[in-house]
């Protein structure tokens, strides 16, 4: 079953045993400003996004934070081409403390990139 919002954005997906028995809900998205925010699943993970608009509004980048703290960046070409980057995010400042998330000096990219193909 497929639950959406006035906009056709898709709010929950659920599923059934049989016609009898009440749904359970698999997948439930939030959205901001008409794009996906947070998604969760049925076992509690969620996926936390945010993007980086081009200067046509067109999206270029999309950061997805993990439930588990890991951040993915989707950098998207035009053509529907992207990279998918594993930011590491382990870095720590001189004095032991944990580095903020959002710079570049506090971020590094690890060597895990992936082109996803066009479609």
């Amino acid at each position: 079953m497929y639950a959406y919002d006035g906009t056709q954005h898709l709010l929950t997906f659920s599923i059934a045993l049989n016609a009898g028995a009440v749904p359970r809900v698999l997948l439930t998205n939030e959205y901001v400003n008409g794009m996906i925010a947070r998604q969760t699943l049925v076992d509690g993970t969620t996926y936390a996004y945010s993007y980086h608009l081009a200067k046509d509004g067109s999206i270029d980048v999309a950061r997805v934070r993990t439930s588990d703290g890991r951040i993915f960046d989707v950098q998207v070409f035009g053509g529907g081409g992207s990279i998918v980057r594993e930011r590491d995010e382990r870095v720590n400042r001189v004095d032991g403390k944990r580095a903020a998330l959002d710079g570049p000096s506090a971020t590094s990219t690890v060597g895990r990139d992936a082109r996803l193909p066009r479609s």
